[in-house]
């Protein structure tokens, strides 16, 4: 199977989205230095009805409080960041 995006940030609408995958690794935090990245999955958070992230991309979800009184996980090395 594969995962064909027809959307990315930076994109003037955001769809109704089911799942939202909020990736990890060296590239992502260079992704996260750029406003349009961030001004977009902000919103996107917001309307998805699930989301998800693995390693260090849950620091963007607890930059903007997603996380905030739940319960989450990461890379042990990844917590000293969040």
């Amino acid at each position: 199977p594969n995962v064909v995006p027809n959307f990315a940030p930076g994109d003037d609408e955001i769809p109704n989205l089911d799942i939202l995958f909020i990736p990890g690794g060296n590239g992502w935090m260079e992704e996260m230095k750029m406003e349009a990245t961030v001004a977009w999955l902000e919103k996107a958070v917001k309307q998805a009805k699930l989301v998800l992230s693995v390693c260090n991309g849950v620091g963007f979800l607890c930059s903007i409080g997603v996380l905030n009184g739940k319960r989450a996980t990461t890379n042990k090395i990844d917590l000293r960041e969040l």
